[in-house]
């Protein structure tokens, strides 16, 4: 009977990614004028200027994602079509919500000014966002005063209205900027219960004297808003970034921030500020997802992609969505033919975008098996390969003449006696044997590392071994 097994053909998917890649190639051109001394100086290279986007600075607060993807592992006829059916729903952490927002304000100049207010304002209009959140102020500059908190969308404009009055010649020095950020995390001590801490500080100004003991301070505010399950957020529009420049040094704290130094473009600052704040509020700017399947063995069914996909080639479909424009959960489909048989699985790979950097990812395959009319799904199995069984080992018969019955006892050979001493054979005293300290074996998106000299045998199952935040079914 003839098999119907699958002989040849592709046994997995492959996920597509859009690169694009410049190759830049120059020729010189040889000249028989003499060179000038000055022209072969290589020309000074400009430093590129970062875009607001690259000013969002610190780790990004990473979001959940559920994906859903039909059908399950399948096996179809060849002709068949079926319909890839994708959900997902993102959730980004909300920072804002039931908090207690603290903004700090620091060292400023007068040529600071604008950008200090355009930064106010948008903060201003974020924490309305939640008009139940309430909100203290506290200026470095301002002398000592017990704290105020605004729980109206009318008090707490009126506040942040206050401080973007100014005064804005505020040469503060690390002592004074310390003992303002103090009273800060004093108030974010006595906030309500149920309130998470934010702390939102605010300079333009590098402190001319004791800038140490205003970054110690910070770093010791931040690890107490951290320690209560809060974020700090830090907005630079200095001159030289001496705080934006601090922020890598904490952002195991749970800090993030915008980098403006040199910015004082009102517009520009505002949108910074904007995504910034954004992130704490649990927004992101958009999703891509990439569905992509073996090309020759399937093919999509032109129009069937719903909603209309970005892009579509031979072998993958991709949509970029922005989430302005989309509810919480969101579903696409494509209807694909199978056109040869084989094992033909494909591919779902969603991403979660923020100021250029993936917040959320998640990646399923589904395995299908396109067979012939009248086969099932062992028709992708592979082919086993023959087994050789050997017959029994014949009987030899004894060599020599004579009667074969006759049974020879065989004379021994005499023995010869050694006159040397015998050399005793050296003992080996055996090393101790080296005991492995045991080595945790790390979880990293899923994947789990096993440390260098172990086989899978030495270790016990991993608990937790799943991405956190993201599933599929």
């Amino acid at each position: 009977m003839p098999s119907h097994r699958r002989r040849s053909g592709p046994s997995a998917a492959v996920v597509w990614t859009a690169t694009a890649i410049t190759f830049a190639v120059s020729f010189g051109v040889r000249s028989h004028r003499p060179l000038d001394p000055a022209s072969a100086q290589p020309a000074p290279t400009a430093t590129p200027t970062p875009s607001v986007v690259q000013r969002v600075i610190g780790a990004p607060i990473e979001c959940d994602v559920r994906l859903l993807v039909e059908p399950r592992d399948s096996a179809v006829t060849v002709g068949t079509r079926i319909t890839v059916a994708v959900a997902e729903e993102v959730a980004c952490p909300n920072h804002l919500q039931d908090a207690a927002v603290v903004v700090f304000l620091g060292g400023a100049e007068p040529a600071a000014q604008p950008a200090i207010a355009a930064a106010i304002d948008v903060l201003g209009r974020v924490i309305d966002d939640s008009p139940d959140t309430p909100l203290a102020v506290i200026d470095a500059a301002a002398p000592a005063s017990p704290v105020a908190w605004a729980n109206t969308h009318a008090t707490r404009r009126a506040a942040l209205d206050a401080l973007a009055a100014g005064p804005f010649d505020r040469r503060l020095s690390g002592e004074r900027w310390a003992i303002g950020l103090r009273a800060a995390s004093a108030a974010l001590a006595a906030r309500p219960p149920n309130r998470r801490p934010v702390l939102v500080v605010l300079d333009g100004l590098r402190p001319p004297a004791f800038e140490v003991q205003a970054r110690t301070e910070l770093q010791s505010v931040a690890a107490a808003v951290r320690d209560g399950v809060g974020r700090s957020l830090l907005i630079d529009l200095s001159a030289d970034g001496w705080l934006a420049s601090f922020v890598g040094q904490i952002a195991s704290l749970a800090v993030t921030g915008f980098d403006g130094r040199g910015l004082r473009e009102p517009a520009v600052v505002a949108e910074g500020v904007q995504r910034a704040a954004d992130g704490l509020a649990g927004k992101f700017d958009g999703i891509l997802l990439v569905v992509s399947w073996v090309a020759g063995l399937w093919q999509s069914v032109p129009g069937s992609a719903s909603p209309l996909p970005s892009s579509e080639f031979e072998g993958f479909a991709q949509w970029r969505m922005s989430p302005r424009s989309r509810p919480g959960r969101e579903e696409f489909a494509i209807v694909l033919e199978s056109v040869a048989t084989g094992s033909a699985p494909f591919n779902v790979v969603f991403f979660a975008i923020r100021d250029s950097k993936v917040v959320a990812q998640r990646s399923v395959q589904r395995n299908a098996c396109i067979h012939p009319p009248g086969a099932d799904a062992t028709f992708c199995l592979p082919t086993p390969e023959p087994t050789i069984t050997s017959g029994p080992s014949p009987t030899r018969m004894p060599t020599g003449t004579g009667d074969p019955t006759r049974t020879r006892t065989p004379t021994p050979a005499p023995t010869r006696t050694s006159r040397l001493t015998p050399t005793p054979t050296p003992t080996r005293t055996p090393r101790p044997t080296l005991t492995r300290r045991p080595t945790a074996t790390a979880v990293v998106h899923g994947v789990v590392w096993l440390p260098i000299g172990y086989v899978m045998s030495d270790l016990e199952p991993a608990a937790g071994s799943t991405a956190a935040g993201s599933t599929a079914d």
